[in-house]
């Protein structure tokens, strides 16, 4: 093994989780050697790695080819993106692991963002003016935040973790499925707010799967059970994954402590394990946040502002159509350099004095009506902007506990 590849090695072995004392044991280095191959391979990539020659440092650019191939990639999949074909993201990392599979060293991520930039395929913007809004939780049960994780596994067959999570006390809920259909959704929903309780407000993304589709105005099956239930929904921003923290930060927890440590070829795998993860966080990891307690413990203390409580038998039949029914609906956004935004796929104008600015668009569903809000600052009170009519392509109908029961009985 020549040095530059146990420099290799080094930066390897220690990003598959061995310690840096163990390896640089092993390959009779000293730990100030790995770190500076380290800060060479974040800072050059393999390049950095090379032996350098006094006045010869390693080349920093990017072969043309390269760059051109990492446009292509970029571009291929928003195209796939918008088309519905692909859900993996369109970030470095799938471009990454492309070039990998083509043989190529793909440069660090920071130099294929800035190719991209440079190319004009990340727009700069201006950072949004005012506070951006999110729900409040502070009792069990004021807030859960859904979303999914997707996951390949070897062979290419993809799966999805679906998870919530009560913001209040970081108690999770988690299903591993085949599919994001919206029935496989409200089947985990069900049997989340089963064990939980139904909450005050369900806070997601805009995955197609939760709005409804790609029709404008409509609100799908996902809102309509939320509302039924007597709970309102929150969109957050469009790329803004960290409105959503907590259940981001379950992913990414699942992901050190689950994905990695397995090696999983089936569906079936995944489902057999994943359950233990889920029951040690909630029973044995402790967060500063709660003051040291866990999940559960945490759950145990604080109030519970519940909505409703399910009883066991409640289930969900794939394939059921819901009704809408009156509630609130909310979507933070973000507007464009004209002060543009959309709700629900249906476009709106406040003017340019409203331009680059965090706006929630509450939908009064009973009204018909959207009203929207700016809001300085998070001590500020919100304001109104305007209110615009909301025409919803669907009858509204009367809550009634006796439907309740029927359809989900």
């Amino acid at each position: 093994m020549n040095e530059y590849e146990r420099r290799v090695e080094a930066i390897r072995r220690v990003a598959n989780g061995e310690s840096v004392q163990a390896v640089c044991a092993d390959l009779e280095r000293t730990r100030a050697w790995y770190y500076k191959c380290r800060a060479r391979y974040r800072l050059h990539g393999l390049a950095g790695l090379q032996d350098q020659r006094p006045g010869h440092p390693p080349p920093r650019c990017t072969p043309a080819p390269v760059r051109r191939l990492i446009v292509e990639i970029r571009d291929r999949l928003v195209r796939q993106a918008e088309e519905g074909t692909y859900h993996l993201g369109i970030g470095d990392v799938p471009i990454i692991q492309e070039l990998q599979a083509l043989g190529i060293p793909p440069p660090h991520r920071a130099t294929i963002y800035r190719i991209l930039g440079q190319e004009g395929r990340i727009p700069r913007q201006e950072s949004p003016r005012g506070y951006c809004p999110r729900p409040q939780a502070v009792q069990a049960n004021d807030v859960h935040q859904l979303d999914l994780w997707p996951r390949v596994l070897e062979g290419g067959t993809m799966l999805f973790i679906l998870h919530l999570v009560d913001v209040a006390t970081w108690y999770p809920c988690g299903m591993v499925a085949g599919d994001k259909r919206t029935d496989t959704i409200l089947t985990f929903l069900i049997q989340s707010w089963r064990h939980l309780g139904v909450p005050k407000v369900l806070q997601l993304d805009n995955e197609m799967s939760f709005t409804g589709g790609r029709w404008a105005a409509r609100l799908g099956r996902v809102v309509r059970l939320a509302l039924l239930l007597g709970c309102e929904v929150w969109f957050n921003p469009f790329a803004m994954p960290e409105c959503n923290g907590h259940v981001e930060r379950l992913h990414g927890l699942c992901d050190q402590f689950f994905w990695t440590r397995h090696h999983f070829t089936q569906v079936a795998d995944v489902a057999q394990h994943y359950p233990a993860f889920l029951q040690a966080f909630r029973e044995a990891h402790r967060l500063q946040r709660l003051g040291g307690q866990t999940p559960l413990e945490a759950r145990r203390t604080l109030p519970d502002g519940r909505v409703r409580s399910l009883p066991e038998g409640v289930g969900w039949t794939p394939g059921r159509s819901l009704p809408l029914v009156p509630g609130r609906v909310h979507c933070v956004r973000r507007t464009d350099s004209q002060g543009r935004l959309s709700v629900l796929r249906q476009p709106f104008t406040l003017g340019p004095e409203y331009r680059h600015a965090y706006i929630r668009a509450t939908v009064e569903v009973a009204e018909q009506r959207v009203t929207f809000y700016y809001q300085a600052s998070a001590e500020e009170a919100p304001e109104v902007v305007m209110t615009k009519p909301f025409p919803l392509p669907a009858p509204i109908e009367a809550p009634d506990l006796s439907l309740i029961a029927k359809l989900l009985g």
